[in-house]
């Protein structure tokens, strides 16, 4: 039986809430000075003219398609166990493309504004995924009471990004459900069988049914530090900083991350994601014809005001553990791409985020594959 510490839900202020209301007040502002422009007689064109750089390319006229599959590879299972997503990106969309009502709605967001010398270019991204988590006892039929919870989430995510030369923004939400219709004890249970591993006895002490509803919100930008003249044998470096906001009924926090990565032939896009970063991360392929190979290094800093899969259900009385606010996450990898196929390897580890956690650093493998068409 769960002690009424284990049944209390710690709350925590909704920061990353606060701040998704921080982040659309400047694109309110910025759709306020437009209107006044428009009133002074100086209409603001929006035009899908291309200038020259990575928006002119061969980008624009295809789409992409992106697995993912992580897992705690030579880690044993524990925390977060396993995770699968398929993503479906659009080919770019320009605003002679888009209907005047949703251009008035596109200017009411965080989402870059278009102009004649800054044109913009849209993609839609729509995915499904699922996670699942279990404690480190997985094959104790009772796990100890602070051990992480057993969970699984099954969602599917629609967004919009707008992409500029050197910067990323994306809208993002999910809607799905966290706990046993989600299929976490079925999926890791059949695999284990079909392994040979011994099953998680467990799952019946998961994280009841309640509905996934998010909202997120990334930007990202680019600076080049080498590879503008071409020298250096024609290796390049680039920084990526970015922000992400998310809020809703599993997952509120805000993070902030930097990813440097080096290499020949650098894809012009806005970095490697992982599962859980923004799926405007997931690009067509530039240029199809190109070999590219470069590595990278991320680092990110993280504040949760909530994390269901720690801290237990919302409505429900379950399993919870204290979780820690303050979570640091660095990533190495190096990505390739050949013709249209482009593969990411890359190794993940996570400072401590609960109390009873066994290891000051969890780790697990990210793979992703993506086919431009």
């Amino acid at each position: 039986m769960l002690s009424a510490q284990h049944l209390h839900h710690t709350t925590r202020p909704s920061i990353a809430g606060i701040l998704l209301v921080a982040a659309i007040t400047p694109a309110l502002a910025t759709s306020n000075d437009t209107a006044r422009e428009k009133k002074d007689g100086a209409t603001p064109v929006l035009t899908s003219e291309i200038k020259p750089g990575h928006l002119s390319d061969n980008r624009n006229k295809n789409s992409a398609l992106t697995l993912f599959a992580e897992n705690d590879l030579g880690w044993s299972d524990k925390y977060y166990t396993s995770g699968l997503r398929a993503v479906y990106t659009t080919p770019a969309i320009f605003v002679n493309g888009i209907p005047k009502f949703f251009q008035d709605l596109l200017s009411l967001t965080p989402l870059a504004v278009p102009s004649p010398a800054s044109p913009i270019a849209y993609h839609l991204h729509f995915a499904a995924t699922h996670e699942f988590y279990t404690p480190k006892h997985e094959t104790w039929r009772i796990p100890p009471p602070n051990d992480h919870p057993f969970a699984g989430l099954l969602y599917g995510t629609f967004g919009i990004s707008s992409e500029t030369e050197n910067r990323l923004d994306s809208l993002e939400i999910e809607l799905g459900i966290l706990g046993p219709s989600a299929g976490g004890q079925r999926v890791q249970n059949d695999w284990h069988r079909v392994v040979n591993s011994p099953l998680s006895n467990g799952w019946h002490t998961q994280l009841r049914d309640e509905p996934i509803v998010q909202f997120a919100w990334t930007r990202i930008w680019r600076f080049q530090w080498l590879g503008n003249t071409g020298d250096c044998g024609g290796l390049e470096l680039e920084w990526l900083p970015r922000l992400h906001l998310e809020a809703g009924t599993v997952r509120d926090y805000a993070s902030a991350g930097w990813q440097w990565r080096t290499g020949w032939n650098l894809a012009k896009d806005f970095g490697t994601g992982l599962l859980h970063s923004s799926s405007a991360l997931v690009r067509p392929a530039a240029n199809r014809d190109n070999t590219r190979i470069w590595f990278f290094l991320d680092v990110q800093a993280e504040y949760w005001a909530l994390n269901m899969p720690l801290d237990g259900n919302n409505w429900h009385q379950s399993r919870r553990v204290h979780s820690y606010p303050w979570v640091g996450q660095f990533s190495l990898g190096f990505a390739t791409q050949f013709n249209q196929w482009r593969l990411a390897i890359t190794e993940v580890m996570r400072t401590k985020e609960f109390r009873g956690q066994d290891n000051e650093i969890s780790a697990y493998t990210s793979v992703s594959l993506n086919l431009s068409f």
